[in-house]
C-alpha cells in the first residue's frame, strides 16, 4: 500500500511499520514498488537475531528501514542508535521514527560513523542518495558538504553503554574505518553485518578479503558468513568463494556472528 504526502510517499511495510519515501527518489520507489526496500536475506537474519533489551546499531541509517524493523523487534524493550550524516535524509529519517511513534526507542544521530571525531567531507549522490559516502565513487555525479563524524566506540562510551548486540554498517566503502573506531564494540556484538564494496574499497588500497579477515579477529567472532548476491543465499566462509561473489557482484554482505546466533 501507498500514499502521496507532499514530497514523499507513504508505504506500508507490513513489518509493523511505515515509511515514507522522497518522491524524487525514482530508484527507492521502485525497489519499494517491487517489495524490495531492504535485502530479502537479511530481513530473514535479522528479525530472528533481534532480540527484546538488544542495543542495535545502524550505521548508514538513509530513511530508516533497518532502524524501524529492529525497533519493531525490541517490542518497547532495549533502544537503537541510527546514524545518518546527510541533513535531508535524516529529517526523513527523523520523520519515520515519529510517525511510527518510535521516539523512546530509536534515537538517530545525525553523525558519519568512522574512526576519528570531528568535522569531515561528506560526498553527497543528489540522483542516487544511498550512495553519497565519506568515500566518494569516481563514477558518480556528487556535490560535498560538511558533517559531523564519530568513533563508535567513543559514542557508546560517552552514552554509557558497554555492549551493542546487533550492528549493521551500510557505509558506501567508508566500512573499514567505521570499523576500525568500533573495536571495543566488536567484541560485545552477536551479529554484525557489513557491506564489502569491491570498486570502493579499491579506491582506498583495501584488500576485501584482508578487511573481512581483519575484522573477524578485532571482534573474535566465531562464525563469517557472506551471502552470496548471485542465489541470496547465506554461505560459510570461503575465501575463494567470496572472491569470486565479489568478482560477479561488486557489493557483498559479510555476516559475523558469535554464541550460535545464526544456527538458533
Amino acid at each position: 500500500m501507498l500514499a502521496r504526502d507532499g514530497s514523499s510517499i507513504q508505504f506500508d511495510t507490513g513489518f509493523g511499520f511505515d515509511i515514507l519515501l522522497p518522491a524524487s527518489y525514482r530508484s527507492m520507489i521502485v525497489m519499494a514498488l517491487k517489495g524490495v526496500l531492504f535485502h530479502t536475506t537479511l530481513l530473514e537474519l535479522v528479525t530472528k537475531v533481534i532480540r527484546t533489551g538488544d542495543i542495535v546499531i545502524d550505521g548508514g541509517s538513509n530513511v530508516g528501514f533497518f532502524a524501524l524493523l529492529a525497533a519493531a523487534r525490541l517490542n518497547g524493550s532495549g533502544c537503537v542508535f541510527a546514524f545518518e550524516p546527510d541533513p535531508k535524509t535524516f529529517a526523513l529519517l527523523q520523520q519515520n521514527i515519529r510517525r511510527n511513534r518510535f521516539e523512546s526507542t530509536i534515537r538517530a544521530e545525525q553523525v558519519a560513523l568512522t574512526d576519528r571525531e570531528g568535522t569531515l567531507d561528506f560526498a553527497v549522490n543528489s540522483e542516487e542518495p544511498m550512495l553519497s559516502s565519506l568515500v566518494p565513487a569516481m563514477t558518480d555525479p556528487v556535490g560535498s558538504i560538511s558533517v559531523h563524524a564519530a568513533r563508535l566506540d567513543a559514542f557508546l562510551a560517552a552514552s554509557g553503554l558497554e555492549r551493542a548486540d546487533v550492528i549493521k554498517l551500510d557505509l558506501e566503502g567508508a566500512e573499514p574505518m567505521a570499523l576500525e573506531g568500533a573495536r571495543a564494540a566488536l567484541r560485545t556484538t552477536r551479529m554484525l553485518i557489513f557491506e564489502a564494496n569491491k570498486p570502493q574499497l579499491e579506491q582506498l588500497g583495501i584488500d576485501p578479503l584482508a578487511l573481512v579477515e581483519r575484522t573477524a579477529r578485532a571482534g573474535e567472532f566465531d562464525t563469517i558468513y557472506f551471502i552470496d548476491e548471485r542465489s541470496e543465499k547465506v554461505c560459510h566462509w570461503e575465501p575463494r568463494f567470496f572472491e569470486e561473489a565479489l568478482n560477479d557482484y561488486k557489493f557483498i554482505n559479510v555476516v559475523c556472528t558469535r554464541y550460535g546466533c545464526m544456527e538458533s
